[in-house]
């Protein structure tokens, strides 16, 4: 006896149905030729296919992908919602959040400065941070911050999310904090990052964002990269 094939329409987590075609879904930026990126076009529809696979897993409402080879983009492509509510749909070009991803831009800031010589990883926090000595972590480190052993890997009382919108709130309960497991690996998801800032800070007399534009975005062109803010470039492709 034959099984029908079990048809069904997939549903994301975000909510989203995600059609049987997703051809509508996908837009594409500039690559280039491919004897220039030395793959050959099932190479790298090899990774293509690999990439609608995952967004067919419905995990995200929307993946944009690009890779370089030799200097060349090779693949520049997006598929899904920039905005799963109105559907709008992303493209190659649509700035995203990349929510702990901007532990690493805070970190390089940090080895900018040190290259610098304004900064030096193995000084206490509390040199540029006085008040983050309170209740025994006098002895941490920049370092101990940027291999995740400082101590603080997560807030010790429960807090509202949109705390993370007010960074001073979260450096005050952070620098009161008592550590526990000082120089033991724990994941600061969202602790370290709000310390380092705010030793960037202290170090330069701007704001982190300043300092981002000025060391990176600037130099390097680029359009969005920006911690934290949001605004209507955000809302809409250009």
């Amino acid at each position: 006896m034959a099984l029908r094939p079990r048809v069904r329409r997939l549903i994301s987590k975000h909510g989203n149905p995600i059609p049987r075609s997703l051809d509508g879904l996908i837009q594409h930026g500039d690559e280039a030729p491919l004897d220039k990126t030395g793959m050959g076009s099932e190479q790298v529809e090899s990774i293509w296919r690999a990439t609608r696979k995952l967004y067919r897993s419905g995990m995200s409402p929307a993946i944009s992908l690009c890779l370089r080879r030799h200097g060349e983009i090779m693949l520049n492509r997006s598929i899904g919602y920039a905005d799963p509510t109105t559907q709008r749909i992303m493209t190659p070009d649509t700035p995203v959040c990349l929510f702990s991803a901007s532990k690493v831009v805070s970190a390089m800031l940090v080895h900018h400065l040190v290259e610098q010589g304004q900064l030096d990883l193995d000084d206490p926090v509390t040199r540029y941070l006085p008040a983050y000595g309170q209740n025994g972590k006098g002895r941490t480190t920049l370092r101990h911050l940027l291999t995740h052993q400082a101590g603080i890997p997560r807030p010790q009382e429960p807090v509202e999310a949109d705390i993370l919108y007010r960074p001073q709130e979260i450096i005050d309960i952070l620098c009161a904090a008592k550590p526990s497991g000082f120089n033991t690996q724990a994941y600061h998801a969202i602790t370290a990052g709000f310390i380092l800032g705010a030793v960037v800070e202290a170090v330069t007399g701007e704001s982190l964002n300043a300092t981002l534009d000025r060391v990176i975005r600037q130099p390097m062109g680029m359009k969005y990269f920006t911690f934290g803010n949001t605004g209507a470039e955000r809302a809409v492709d250009v």
